[in-house]
């Protein structure tokens, strides 16, 4: 009975209204801090919340972006530009992520870093310097 009532009053404020306001699941990331170190920001969901940190650009590569995720505490490069190589290195502990960007564009990322507060660097590979490395300066990352 009392089902019903619900479901009548539930009508009728729908056919005033229109709409129905239905709450959104938050969503659910799949890993933290070091336990994402090597995991795709997309697949665990870490890219929901990202932001922009940094941006490096290299005249001759592009630009490559560090994102950071506070639900994954966790950290990536991403670039659009194409066909180039690109990092994110974190110092201590010591670990390098790389990817290299689509061949016609479109985004690319590297795996994800992890940790609450360290210290990280971007960088992309020069093709006319023969493969070296233009990087950003170390940046405190998670301490925002």
């Amino acid at each position: 009975m009392l089902k019903r009532a619900l479901a009548r009053v539930l009508l009728v404020l729908v056919g005033v209204s229109g709409v129905i306001a239905v709450p959104t699941a938050a969503y659910a990331v799949s890993c933290s801090g070091a336990g994402c170190d090597g995991d795709n920001p997309q697949e665990y969901g870490c890219s929901q919340d990202a932001f922009t940190v940094l941006q490096h650009h290299d005249r001759s590569a592009g630009t490559v972006q560090m994102r950071y995720s506070f639900k994954c505490a966790a950290a990536w490069a991403r670039t659009s530009a194409g066909g180039i190589g690109f990092r994110i290195e974190r110092q201590s502990p010591n670990r390098i992520e790389t990817g290299v960007g689509p061949p016609y564009g479109g985004d690319a990322w590297t795996r994800m870093v992890g940790g609450v507060f360290f210290r990280a660097r971007v960088c992309v590979t020069v093709p006319v310097s023969g493969g070296a490395l233009s990087c950003s300066g170390w940046q405190d990352v998670g301490w925002y």
